[in-house]
């Protein structure tokens, strides 16, 4: 049978079927099993419940509480009203992941050398374009689906074009004006992580020892800030104002104007930066078997678990 790519937004969740009303602070998928978790309440006083939908390869947008991927049944499958099929996707998706607001994702087909991008969230998701990509450790697409990047070892791509209109006839996608050329290719060492600035067209790359900006103007990336040991991955605010840091055991939360840094310890090991959908609030670890770690960046900064055990009670 067919695998579908399928979007289905956290709203669309019953709260009936998961007996809770009151604030979420995100979704979030089992790194163990695939299983989606909503996290119920505000930081500080938050917990895990399963929703009792399973995905094999997914992407989650914590913050929009949108998920899309394959499902292990190889079907769509859904918790509530229901599922909407990606018009035009491939079979087989291996790696899904969001823009960093939640309007567009790329999904990487690497038995057909194929990454594409899918629009139209949340009423009527179809793929828009498609991109050639042999080689990915990381992908990253930028809001309005006209950049594609790619991170393989060190090197880092920045693939583009003009942005393509889809249309719907029937049961297909219709792309009126296909993507021109553009491809740019740099080697930056030690990179581990890439993502777009919210709203923009410019690619944050983290390396072990900097961040580099790549503008997508631009044939190459520059340092944008260093100093860093053992960097696992970074976030840039979208005024080019803060840069947060996930290295070794900590979280550094440098003004990119002074160059002023603070520094929150962690008994975690913080590898990812993910807004949810409470403001200033980073989703900044979720290791197997290991609490969900969150990084509070209001006035009183600070880093809180949710329980591992409480996801567990509920599934």
């Amino acid at each position: 049978m067919r695998r579908l790519l399928f979007m289905v937004s956290l709203a669309a969740i019953s709260m009936a079927q998961t007996g809770f009303e009151g604030p979420v602070l995100g979704l979030v998928q089992n790194p163990t099993g695939g299983e989606l978790m909503r996290i119920n309440g505000i930081a500080g006083s938050a917990r895990l419940v399963s929703l009792g939908i399973r995905f094999e390869v997914a992407a989650v947008h914590a913050g929009r509480g949108w998920v899309v991927g394959r499902t292990t049944a190889g079907q769509p499958l859904v918790f509530g009203s229901g599922a909407v099929p990606v018009l035009g996707s491939r079979l087989d998706v291996q790696k899904v992941v969001f823009s960093e607001s939640g309007a567009v994702a790329a999904a990487w087909y690497p038995n057909q050398g194929v990454v594409q991008i899918v629009g139209g969230f949340p009423d009527q998701p179809a793929v828009a374009r498609e991109f050639a990509v042999d080689q990915a450790d990381s992908l990253a697409v930028s809001d309005n689906g006209r950049v594609l990047a790619v991170r393989a070892g060190n090197e880092v791509l920045m693939l583009g074009g003009v942005a393509p209109h889809v249309s719907r006839s029937g049961d297909s996608a219709v792309i009126d004006d296909p993507p021109g050329p553009g491809r740019e290719s740099a080697m930056v060492d030690g990179a581990v992580d890439i993502r777009f600035i919210e709203g923009s067209k410019d690619l944050v790359i983290a390396a072990s020892k900097a961040v580099l900006l790549w503008h997508s103007t631009a044939k190459a990336p520059r340092v944008m800030s260093d100093g860093f040991d053992g960097l696992r991955a970074a976030w840039v605010s979208s005024d080019l104002r803060s840069l947060y840091a996930a290295q070794g055991q900590s979280l550094a939360v440098r003004d990119l104007g002074s160059n002023a840094t603070a520094t929150y310890n962690c008994t975690c090991h913080p590898d990812r930066i993910t807004p949810l959908a409470s403001q200033n609030t980073f989703l900044i670890s979720a290791a197997p078997g290991e609490p969900l770690w969150i990084f509070e960046a209001g006035a009183n900064r600070r880093i809180i678990f949710v329980p591992a055990a409480a996801a567990e009670a509920n599934q």
